[in-house]
């Protein structure tokens, strides 16, 4: 295909790695920020892994838009989908890289569409300071259509990530991979944020990991009540992921607490609590893990809150 018009909102950790990948690769992504980020980001710019990129920010679109990338956090969604709302026409596809299982209903519900495709990022380790990224582990995009409408839309996420230089996965059982994704979640990054340990915590049989099992298996029984298909096998290849981790890597989570920012605890502890008791399964750990870190975000919540 001739050169795709691609947009990304949210230069976290991972937004930032991506774009950074397509850029090298010949693929440059526009981002989409308001005129007072714009500026800002202009001026001081991105470094990622020692190298600087002058990325083009944008706060309106250039043509037809081929895809969006969304990958901000939970609590700045509302936001985001206003902002690419300009953007998008019938023929724009929007991959949605957020954590938890339920950003793509929002956003299609929001923008009263079905191109959105559901995806996750898997197994990259980047790490946000300031303007300054670095990261070890590349990871990949896994991505998948859920209706037979949206294929053509998956066709098209595919071509674009083959010229971009970004590993990734196209699969066919991508409501099972978002629910392993989002149990990982659970399990690593809220028990990371909890002791404010790294990726080398879990990467043998510690106190962290036997926390982050039992989280894990209470999203593995909702789970299985709502035939979503996971199994006890599924936390083992939880593991096996985390011990190929840069050892000092952190957890998105963690990181946002550490920088003051609200972390996502609802997206995770707060879902499984809400699911359990619609499936009457009982979640004694993710509600410990969801009371201790909503204190920290309560100390924090006087700071500044990033839109995206």
């Amino acid at each position: 295909m001739n050169q795709p018009n691609v947009y990304l909102i949210g230069l976290g950790a991972i937004g930032a790695t991506y774009a950074s990948m397509a850029y090298d690769n010949g693929l440059p992504i526009s981002i989409i920020c308001d005129a007072e980020r714009k500026q800002r980001y202009t001026k001081n710019g991105f470094t990622i892994n020692g190298k600087a990129y002058d990325f083009n920010y944008v706060t309106e679109p250039d043509g037809a838009v081929d895809l969006i990338f969304v990958v901000v956090k939970d609590n700045q969604l509302t936001g985001a989908i206003e902002a690419i709302k300009p953007y998008v026409s019938n023929d724009t596809t929007i991959v949605s890289l957020m954590n938890g299982i339920s950003s793509e209903r929002i956003v299609s519900e929001k923008l009263n569409t079905k191109n959105v495709i559901n995806a996750f990022s898997m197994a990259t380790d980047g790490v946000r300071e300031g303007t300054e990224i670095h990261y070890t582990s590349k990871g990949k995009i896994v991505f998948g259509h859920l209706l037979p409408e949206q294929k053509v839309f998956a066709e098209k996420t595919e071509k674009i990530l083959a010229q971009s230089g970004i590993p990734y996965e196209r699969v066919d059982d991508i409501q099972y991979r978002q629910w392993w994704k989002f149990m990982t979640n659970v399990g690593i990054n809220q028990v990371s944020t909890l002791l404010r340990c790294p990726y080398g915590a879990f990467q043998s049989e510690t106190h962290a990991t036997a926390i982050a099992r039992a989280a894990m298996r209470e999203v593995m029984e909702i789970s299985q009540k709502m035939n979503t298909g996971l199994t006890p096998k599924d936390i083992e290849f939880t593991f096996e992921i985390m011990r190929k981790m840069g050892t000092e890597g952190k957890t998105s989570m963690l990181q946002d607490l550490e920088a003051g920012r609200v972390t996502e605890v609802d997206m995770f502890a707060g879902e499984v609590m809400r699911l359990g008791k619609q499936y009457d399964v009982q979640t004694p750990v993710n509600e410990l893990l969801f009371n201790a870190i909503s204190f920290f975000d309560k100390l924090h919540k006087s700071q500044k809150r990033r839109v995206y």
